[in-house]
Order: structure tokens, then C-alpha cells, then sequence
């Protein structure tokens, strides 16, 4: 009688865990969704055709014309418009069109990335302590000369910023534990990056 009753027991318990494990599942899968449903509605920002939430435009040092870099700009219904200047191989005007995900993402990431809430003065300030602790290891001066220049924008629901950093590429090198330096460096790179989308279209 022992034997069959702890059998029981067992099966009883057995048939308790086969119950659970659908409902782990599907409390693990409602999280997932809620964490999901968050992170798509923590960035909100202006859907239009007509408002640039986000953009990126290069002013070359050592060219002496008024259209001295490429640019791209970024529209809150997806669409991307990419500038190449006329001494540039591919010279001339480009679209592409983000999908929804690739639009949220790209501007979740670059408020992940901290542009919204860039300090410039704050990143000089740390930008000069990391030049001085340099300098009292060993001694050295670098002078850039005819440098690019970054201009950053974005345009979300919690604020709208603009960045302008001359050297940024340089700078991200030379000081590689300014996190905001990185991050913005980081920012500047992935909105380029567009400029090199295959499936870009001249425009006419």
C-alpha cells in the first residue's frame, strides 16, 4: 500500500508539473512581449512625411565650398535623403526607405546613444582631463589640421538637439575612455552608414 500510494503521489505531482510548464511559458512570453511593447513606445516621435528626426552632415576642412561634405537626413515616415557633393564620385541625390523597424531602431539607438542629452561643455570638460592625465604620462602635442566637422541633429517627442564637433573621428581615437565621446562618434558613424545603403535611388 506504500509503494502504490507514493505512485500516486507521483503522478499527481507529474500531471501538477505538466501544467505549470505551459503557464511558465506563457507568463515568460507575456513578459517578453510587455519588455518589447516598452522599448518600441519608450522613443516616440513625429511620424510625418515633412519632419527630420534625425540627421548627419559632414563639413569637409580642406574643401573651400559652400556644399563641403555629404549629409543625410532622416524623415519620421521612414524615408532617408542622402547628398553626395559634386567632387564626390557619387555626386548628387539619393533616397532610401527605412522600414518601420529599421526606422525605430535606428532612432532608439541614438537616444540609447545619449544625443538627446549631449553636454558639450560637460565632454570638453572630461575631454581636457583626459588630455592632461595624457600629457603628464608623456608629452605630446597633436594638432589636427583642416579637420571635419559633424553636425548631428535629432528630433524626438522628449526634446530635440544639435550637435556640431569638429574632429570627432580624431577625438573618439585619441580619447577612447570619454563614454559620450564614443557614443557620439558611434551616433555619427551609424547615421553615415546610410550613405553606403545599396539600395539607395538617384533622385531626378
Amino acid at each position: 500500500m506504500t509503494v502504490v500510494g507514493n505512485r500516486s503521489g507521483s503522478v499527481s505531482g507529474e500531471r501538477s508539473r505538466r501544467h505549470q510548464i505551459p503557464l511558465l511559458v506563457l507568463a515568460a512570453g507575456a513578459l517578453v512581449v510587455a519588455a518589447t511593447g516598452a522599448a518600441a513606445e519608450s522613443v516616440r516621435f513625429a511620424r510625418d512625411a515633412g519632419t527630420v528626426v534625425a540627421s548627419y552632415r559632414e563639413i569637409l576642412g580642406e574643401v573651400g565650398e559652400t556644399d563641403a561634405g555629404p549629409s543625410v537626413q532622416v524623415y519620421g515616415d521612414g524615408r532617408a535623403l542622402l547628398h553626395f557633393p559634386r567632387y564626390m564620385s557619387r555626386a548628387g541625390d539619393y533616397s532610401v526607405q527605412l522600414s518601420p523597424s529599421e526606422l525605430d531602431g535606428l532612432v532608439s539607438s541614438l537616444v540609447d546613444k545619449g544625443l538627446v542629452d549631449f553636454d558639450a561643455t560637460a565632454v570638453r570638460s572630461a575631454q581636457r582631463q583626459a588630455a592632461a592625465a595624457k600629457l603628464s604620462v608623456a608629452p605630446t602635442v597633436l594638432v589636427i589640421a583642416d579637420a571635419t566637422t559633424s553636425v548631428l541633429e535629432i528630433r524626438v517627442e522628449r526634446g530635440a538637439k544639435r550637435i556640431v564637433w569638429n574632429a570627432l573621428r580624431e577625438d573618439a581615437r585619441q580619447y577612447p575612455n570619454v563614454s559620450a565621446l564614443q557614443n557620439l562618434a558611434a551616433a555619427a558613424q551609424q547615421l553615415r552608414g546610410l550613405l553606403d545603403r545599396a539600395d539607395a535611388r538617384a533622385m531626378r
